[in-house]
């Protein structure tokens, strides 16, 4: 039982840093997505990446 209350707060410190990581990249989409829109950066000859993914495509994504 000591073994969990120990662990218990690593988890909780991590599920917090996890939140917080997630609240910045959604700030950061959001900057990103308005300088984009106002024109603050150029996007015009902006491409995506290669796919590097090793997940199958969904049925609506090869549709």
């Amino acid at each position: 039982m000591t073994r969990i209350a120990n662990i218990i707060p690593n988890i909780d410190r991590l599920l917090l840093d996890a939140n917080k990581s997630v609240l910045l990249l959604q700030e950061r989409r959001s900057a990103l997505i308005s300088a984009a829109v106002t024109g603050k950066i150029d996007v015009r000859n902006w491409k995506p990446p290669a796919a590097t993914s090793t997940t199958k495509p969904t049925q609506a994504e090869t549709a």
